[in-house]
């Protein structure tokens, strides 16, 4: 235990209340999964685009490892408020996406991310 993990996000001091966009991230994923099946899975919940460093305007963050860029199986899935995140979560603890069901989190921290992984590509 005890990984470590790094996303930087710029230009978000008015996206929220808290300085950064409301987000959960999401534990226990398949490593192949593709964002377009995370965002099949918060279908009805309002998503967020937001800036991803060295990335286009993203709703779906999946996490690698920054030395190989191997999955980590998590990802961050931002939302327009923390109501929103907190709904998700609540409704959607333990969904199966492929043939694993997944943990939610309400990221309410901006420094959980260390320096392990990177948003994918």
């Amino acid at each position: 235990g005890g990984q470590k993990f790094f996303i930087a996000l710029r230009d978000l001091g008015s996206r929220s209340a808290r300085g950064w966009p409301p987000r959960v991230r999401l534990r226990g994923l398949p490593f192949g999964v593709h964002e377009d099946e995370i965002r099949r899975c918060f279908e009805g919940f309002s998503l967020a685009q937001v800036d991803v460093e060295n990335a286009e305007k993203q709703d779906v963050v999946i996490l690698r490892r920054t030395r190989d860029h191997l999955p980590t199986g998590h990802a961050l899935v931002y939302f327009t408020d923390w109501e929103e995140a907190c709904r998700a979560r609540e409704e959607k603890q333990r969904t199966y996406i492929g043939n694993r069901w997944i943990e939610i989190y309400v990221d309410w921290s901006p420094d959980w991310f260390a320096s392990e992984t990177s948003p994918s590509d």
